[in-house]
């Protein structure tokens, strides 16, 4: 089956699942690995994203922002979310 063929939707709740097993798989390695070189490789990462917008009208406050952390291990995991959709 080819890749066009695939709704676009599943890519990206693919890539998605990707990212988080591979933070999680990152932030499991950054517990069980000793502190050194290789932890900070794998627990290390981006962090893209705006600060938080704070609105106040009287009654009314919210904030909102977005920040994303981007580890070595979540792009794997995404790297292997792209494999899977490939060729299954």
């Amino acid at each position: 089956m080819s890749i066009r063929s695939r709704p676009i939707g599943i890519l990206i709740v693919m890539l998605v699942v990707g990212c988080v097993l591979g933070s999680l798989f990152g932030e499991l390695l950054g517990v069980i690995l000793p502190k050194g070189v290789i932890r900070d490789f794998f627990v290390t990462g981006v962090r893209p994203g705006f600060n938080r917008l704070h609105v106040d009208v009287g009654i009314l406050a919210f904030s909102i922002g977005l920040r994303i952390k981007v580890t070595v291990t979540s792009v794997l995991g995404m790297m292997l979310a792209v494999h899977m959709f490939r060729w299954y």
